[in-house]
Formats: structure tokens, sequence, C-alpha cells
């Protein structure tokens, strides 16, 4: 059973946080938006949400930064624009 915490709502209905004033916000996220979260409460949500960074990508420098350009569709497009010319 999941364990209720400050960012778990009542109901199954998602909230929207983007259109609630910032005060409400704050309150259903239980921070003090002058000073933060207490280094405790950083802790805890890191362990239980995780590092809020993106992953670093692993492989080859072919797989990671040349085989997305080679999509059939980018490739259609790198061919007409070189016929183009």
């Amino acid at each position: 059973m999941p364990k209720e915490d400050a960012i778990t709502t009542e109901s199954s209905e998602i909230q929207a946080y983007h259109a609630m004033p910032l005060e409400e916000v704050c309150e259903i996220l239980q921070v003090d938006p002058e000073k933060g979260l207490p280094d405790d409460e950083v802790e805890s949500r890191i362990q239980q949400f995780g590092q809020n960074a993106i992953p670093k990508s692993r492989g080859p420098f072919w797989q990671v930064y040349i085989a997305p350009i080679m999509n059939w569709l980018i490739t259609i497009y790198i061919l007409s624009s070189v016929a183009l010319i």
C-alpha cells in the first residue's frame, strides 16, 4: 500500500498545479516559498522520487548522437535538401 505524502491527493483526480494559485500549490506540496524545503524533507523526497535530473546517455558515440539522425524520415529530408541544391 503506498505511503501517504504531500503530493498524493485525496481523490484520484489529477491536480492541475499550473492553474492553481501559488499559495495553494505550496500548501499542497507542504513547502514554504520563502525558505524552501528543510534538508530532511529534501533527503526524504530524493529517497522517494529520485534525483531531479535527466539520466546520462550511455553507449558509443555513434549510437547516442549519429544513429538518431539516420532515422528514415530524417534521411529523406536530408536527401531531398541535397537534391534541391
